[in-house]
């Protein structure tokens, strides 16, 4: 049988992980930073880091691969600088390599390559004070002595000398002890210890062994140190050793701070250069700004009050544009809606414009003047139709019947001015807001025609106008013109109309002028709120009406909510077997079903419910008991 053939185990190459690259690019940026700009120089030094760093060993190749990858992906982000000169500067940024981490990494190398050079021994390679003076107590070198280095080996000796000759002597002193010779004897003995505390030559000085002479930048150089001989280590004092390693201490010392220094100088030239810039643009900033300043208040003097004129008037004309393109955009809101389509406010709305109605109409007396008793004028041929009318609809009989109209006047003026100012302000919402078809009469433009018209000729069907209607209807009850100008001036004039129904009820109470207007000033806020509340709920897709219950009827715990004539609540009054003495603020009922037809735009008023089974509770009433 025959052998097998080895087979040589292809070495596995290592595979990147996010901290080698975080460890590659801060190697490169420290390279770029101490000026090495050769491409080959600084991959190889990048291997080297790694191999000693990580003990991952990444060839040439596979560094050069990653490091063209990252350029790739930095041309992809439009960045046009070259990674080999600006490092990771052109992967600032870019997910997902960290900034602090190649900082960090950045700076550990930087240290370690000052440490190298500061614990090499042969980083001072020029002729300095303390290296020629170890030259010369180690013995002369074959090179031919220049004058300089005769002065400096003269000095030298001339220092040391006396450290070996008091050594000396007591070595002499020690030998003449044990083997008898005299002194002078001694000194005709040969110093061999002078002769053989030699060092090599230059010749004899190699480089490091183990392959890391070139350094992280191929500038640091290792000695092999040759070992002083005994006799010349004998020959040195205590003294002279510690003051020797004092000094190498402090020139390593010195050596870091020159390096910091250089740093810190670096940073400030830096730092003055980007002042100065800085500067620069301030001060071409200023004198745009002046010279601008300058050119429009030149221009402001020269436009004069006719250019001004021009700019109010085009501004007026934008504000009536815009408002005029709002309108368009409501009137135009209904186009091409669905059948289904719901209009119309919530009962959440409704419930409280419904209480804040409530709390205004309580608010109309003011405090010192609720409880004062009135007189109502009797009923003949000089009372006021629109009294007469109020007390009708709060006491719910018919015109003909004046003795009991007559009856409820007087109970009106037991009660107090308070309580009766509140009758009469419902009952006019009921007859004047509710009853009244102000909404009919007020949307009834011409171009509701066109669109009825145009839309019939398009569709069939009567829900489809009845949405067309709805919508158009909505649209202009939204529009800024009726909210701003029509309810306002509609209010106005049924406060005006009010105010002056009661005004003879006021007089007996002895209002003055401005608490007139106060009554008068609030009555116009509360026909505001109704008016507002009646559009939304005429051009609404359901229907609604409204019960003022009148005086006499039975108390009904869940279509009314029981207050005293003071406007407190009375919870206690549970029972349905009480009577209602007045009505000041109305129900509020909806039809379970809404009308698929083409709507009226009324709004029922009524004082009593009736049998009425399809039909559900949106805001109770509230009654006097």
């Amino acid at each position: 049988m025959g052998r097998k053939k080895a087979r040589s185990k292809r070495k596995k190459q290592p595979e990147w992980e996010l901290d080698d690259e975080h460890r590659l690019l801060g190697c490169l940026d420290c390279h770029l930073e101490r000026g090495t700009s050769d491409r080959k120089t600084l991959i190889e030094a990048i291997s080297r880091y790694l191999q000693g760093a990580i003990g991952k060993e990444f060839s040439v190749e596979q560094i050069d691969a990653r490091l063209q990858q990252m350029q790739a992906i930095a041309a992809q982000e439009k960045r046009r600088q070259s990674i080999f000169t600006k490092g990771s500067h052109v992967l600032k940024k870019i997910a997902p390599w960290d900034e602090n981490a190649i900082s960090k990494y950045k700076e550990g190398i930087r240290d370690l390559i000052i440490a190298t050079i500061i614990h090499s021994d042969g980083r001072h390679l020029r002729g300095t004070p303390q290296r020629m003076q170890r030259e010369h107590t180690r013995g002369p070198t074959s090179v031919t002595p220049t004058p300089s280095k005769r002065k400096l080996e003269s000095d030298t000796t001339s220092i040391q000398r006396p450290a070996v000759g008091v050594h000396t002597s007591k070595k002499r002193r020690e030998r003449h002890r044990l083997t008898g010779l005299r002194p002078d004897e001694l000194k005709q003995e040969p110093s061999s210890t002078r002769e053989n505390s030699r060092v090599p030559d230059h010749d004899k000085i190699v480089p490091d062994s183990d392959g890391h002479s070139e350094g992280l930048d191929d500038e640091d150089v290792y000695l092999l140190q040759v070992p002083h001989c005994r006799g010349e280590q004998g020959s040195e004092t205590k003294t002279e050793r510690r003051l020797k390693q004092e000094l190498e201490v402090l020139q390593k010392k010195h050596y870091t701070l020159e390096l910091r220094l250089q740093e810190v100088v670096n940073m400030h030239i830096h730092a003055t250069r980007e002042l100065a810039e800085v500067r620069a643009k301030y001060v071409t900033a200023t004198e745009f700004a002046v010279a601008s300043e300058r050119a429009l208040s030149e221009m402001d003097q020269s436009r004069g009050t006719e250019s001004t004129e021009k700019i109010a008037y085009q501004e007026r004309k934008l504000a009536s544009l815009g408002n005029l393109l709002r309108n368009t955009r409501n009137s135009a809101s209904f186009a091409c809606l669905p059948s289904e389509t719901a209009f119309g406010p919530s009962e959440v709305d409704i419930q409280k414009a419904m209480t804040k109605i409530h709390a205004e109409i309580r608010k109309l007396v003011p405090p010192p003047y609720a409880d004062r008793t009135i007189q109502i004028p009797k009923l003949n041929n000089t009372i006021d139709d629109g009294l007469l009318s109020l007390l009708r609809r709060s006491s719910g009989l018919c015109q003909n019947d004046h003795a009991a109209i007559q009856s409820f006047a007087a109970d009106l003026e037991q009660l107090g001015l308070e309580t009766t100012v509140c009758t009469l302000t419902a009952a006019a919402l009921c007859d004047w807001v509710f009853g009244d078809d102000f909404e009919s009469d007020a949307a009834r433009p011409s171009f509701l025609l066109d669109m009825y018209q145009h839309h019939v000729c398009l569709t069939d069907g009567d829900l489809a106008l009845r949405n067309l209607d709805l919508a158009a209807r909505s649209s202009f009850f939204k529009s800024e013109d009726y909210l701003n100008i029509q309810i306002p001036c509609r209010a106005e004039t049924l406060a005006n109309r009010l105010t002056n129904v009661i005004a003879a009820l006021l007089e007996t109470a002895d209002l003055n002028e401005e608490e007139r207007q106060e009554v008068y000033e609030g009555l116009v806020d509360i026909f505001k709120l109704v008016l507002t509340l009646k559009a939304d709920l005429v051009a609404s897709s359901g229907r609604y009406t409204a019960v003022l219950f009148s005086p006499g009827s039975d108390f009904l715990v869940r279509w009314m909510d029981a207050e005293s004539k003071e406007g407190f609540q009375r919870k206690d009054v549970t029972k349905e077997s009480a009577r209602v003495q007045l009505c000041i603020l109305p129900a509020i009922f909806a039809y379970n079903e809404g009308n698929m037809k083409l709507p009226a735009y009324h709004f029922p008023v009524s004082s009593s419910l009736g049998d009425k089974p399809d039909m559900h509770l949106v805001h109770k009433a509230v009654v006097i008991i």
